[in-house]
């Protein structure tokens, strides 16, 4: 039997992240998973975050069991995952 180490999990994850790229500490950075499309924000508030901020994201995503190797943490300029800016929903006009 398996068990995830969370400490490790997130550790490798955010090597990931830091991955060829000069990481400041004031970075803002984004939370992806892996789906069968390919790359996605996990939700919409999973952008935008410092780096606690994603640490403890992670965190919760693997305790809710979202397998390591389904997520990913990258800068949120990162140009090779673009997302669009969080937009709020449609809200009628009264009809």
């Amino acid at each position: 039997m398996v068990i995830w180490n969370l400490k490790l999990s997130r550790s490798l994850l955010l090597k990931t992240m830091t991955k060829g790229f000069n990481v400041k500490k004031e970075d803002q950075f984004k939370i992806l998973e892996l789906s069968t499309s390919g790359w996605f924000l996990v939700e919409d508030q999973a952008q935008n975050l410092t780096k606690e901020q994603c640490n403890a994201a992670i965190d919760g995503y693997l305790r809710q069991g979202v397998a390591p190797e389904r997520l990913m943490a990258v800068s949120q300029d990162d140009p090779r995952y673009p997302t669009d800016e969080k937009r709020e929903g449609y809200v009628p006009v009264d009809m």
